[in-house]
């Protein structure tokens, strides 16, 4: 948890044994997530989905333009410190340094943040709750390649979730592991069946702009994004590759 906790809220730099440098246009995972997602509309949108959103921090960065955020996530401990974190805006855990050797380290939320857009719940990203809605956005970041079924997250999960003219942003390493995915399930290279499912012009999806990213990490183990090949008609990678700061 305490991983998580500094990844979410810890700047990478902060996070760096003494001496070493932070390698050049590496940033805040979470944060750069709704960040990107965020440079992608105008105006304040009204709904926002973060699914698998471990310990919060995309959720609250989404909460700075739009009206409602729900956050979604299988682990009830990551949802447990998320709403620690919505209900008093900071949590004080032990970080590692070295060993058993640990320092009091803090997770906070940006104060100019409205702490009540957000909600959190715990959820399986295949089988979500009946009532829950529609979405303008939805972020599911390194999600992809932890389901069982991802060819069922695509086809089906994400058209129900999704508004006309609404944007869906999903990265992922692709690190299949079997811990999660069949390998019969993983796709082995080909593409998610995402555009196929956002291009009738009668589905309530009709006009949905897809941006696809990859996850790499860098020699450091911090992560950014680039975008991968489209993977069919529908899609959009207009938007730049993030350049975090």
């Amino acid at each position: 948890m305490a991983e998580y906790l500094a990844f979410h809220y810890h700047e990478p730099s902060s996070l760096l044994p003494q001496g070493v440098t932070l390698p050049k246009r590496v940033g805040n995972f979470p944060e750069a997530c709704a960040r990107l997602l965020l440079g992608q509309t105008k105006g304040h949108p009204a709904r926002a989905l973060d699914l698998g959103c471990a310990v919060g921090r995309s959720t609250f960065e989404l909460a700075r333009r739009c009206s409602e955020v729900v956050g979604i996530d299988y682990s009830r401990s990551f949802i447990h410190s998320a709403n620690q974190l919505k209900k008093s805006g900071r949590i004080t855990f032990p970080l590692c340094q070295e060993g058993q050797r640990t320092t009091p380290s803090v997770a906070k939320v940006e104060a100019k943040i409205d702490r009540d857009k957000v909600h959190f719940q715990v959820g399986d990203a295949l089988h979500l709750p009946r009532g829950l809605g529609t979405f303008d956005l939805i972020l599911a970041a390194n999600l992809i390649d932890r389901l069982p079924d991802p060819t069922l997250f695509a086809s089906k999960v994400i058209p129900g979730l999704i508004r006309p003219n609404g944007l869906l942003l999903l990265t992922s390493p692709y690190t299949w592991s079997k811990e999660y995915t069949p390998p019969r399930a993983n796709g082995g290279g080909t593409p998610l069946p995402l555009s196929r499912n956002f291009s009738s012009p009668t589905s309530a999806s009709g006009i949905v702009k897809i941006c696809l990213f990859s996850c790499a990490n860098t020699d450091a183990n911090f992560s950014t994004l680039l975008p991968t090949p489209p993977c069919g008609k529908g899609s959009d990678l207009s938007s730049p590759a993030l350049q975090p700061s």
